[in-house]
């Protein structure tokens, strides 16, 4: 089945939220390749304490919709969708719908000793965009809405 009949056959909400997420993961790319950080940091929010904690009360399946947009159709963009243009996209979509999310950035050591850099967004306690197995990064800043 072709990609075009695949996105057709998905519900008119999500067909929506689907090319909402491919517009924004567009300009968030283009963001983070023209934008020095800090106006990007400026753009993401407070950077918080450690042990600040954004907490929401919106429905988890909402949520969930925005997390399955974003990761649905970064594999398929012509251009590089990587963790913080994921994050970055996340974010403006959940700002969109006013709920408070939190953008993590994240350093490991490889097994041959460089340093490997990840961005995450995460909503309460579970995590939106990033995968899974965060707990191997420590966390080197975080941005609250």
């Amino acid at each position: 089945m072709t990609k075009v009949l695949k996105f057709w056959r998905l519900q008119p909400d999500d067909r929506w939220l689907v090319l909402e997420a491919a517009v924004l993961l567009g300009f968030a790319r283009l963001g983070v390749i023209v934008l020095p950080f800090r106006f990007l940091a400026a753009a993401l929010g407070t950077q918080a304490a450690d042990l600040e904690r954004c907490e929401t009360t919106t429905p988890a399946p909402q949520i969930a919709r925005v997390g399955w947009a974003v990761r649905r159709i970064s594999c398929h963009t012509p251009w590089q969708s990587n963790c913080l243009t994921k994050a970055v996209a996340g974010r403006i979509m959940l700002r969109r719908r006013r709920i408070a999310s939190t953008v993590y950035f994240g350093l490991t050591k490889t097994r041959d000793g460089a340093l490997q850099a990840h961005a995450w967004l995460s909503t309460g306690n579970s995590s939106m965009t990033g995968g899974s197995n965060l707990n191997r990064y420590t966390v080197v800043a975080k941005f609250i809405d």
